[in-house]
């Protein structure tokens, strides 16, 4: 629930399309046309973790970039929007994505397994919200 009405949205990670689509539930089954938030030139959005990231009461997407070897972070606005993302280097492939609270700080971290082999990449949160 994106923009606090109660109802379940879909957000989803355009591969081809380089970009984040949203999907705002209107009742029952439902939706909007989709709003896109870029995930930059050639970066193949492939999968995608929504939380709050910044401790703030509104939902965050982070969207690993298989292409690129990057992961983008898209502040929600509450309202069912987004802001413009903050793309973060891994240097490595991504195929999945997963949000956890990794060191016990109180603060969801990301976790990217990696596309050449059995390795991971944790991405501490520094966010003093």
């Amino acid at each position: 629930d994106v923009n606090k009405d109660g109802k379940v949205d879909i957000i989803v990670a355009n591969n081809g399309l380089n970009n984040v689509g949203v999907l705002l539930n209107v009742g029952g089954i439902a939706f909007t046309p989709q709003a896109t938030y870029s995930s930059g030139s050639a970066s193949g959005p492939n999968s995608i973790v929504v939380i709050d990231l910044n401790r703030d009461g509104k939902v965050d997407i982070a969207a690993s970039n298989n292409v690129a070897g990057s992961f983008s972070v898209f502040l929600g606005t509450g309202s069912g929007t987004f802001l413009a993302s903050t793309t973060y280097s891994i240097g490595s492939s991504i195929s999945y994505v997963a949000a956890a609270d990794v060191n016990g700080d109180g603060k969801i971290d990301i976790i990217a397994a990696l596309s050449n082999g059995n390795s991971i990449a944790v991405l501490l949160n520094s966010c003093n919200s």
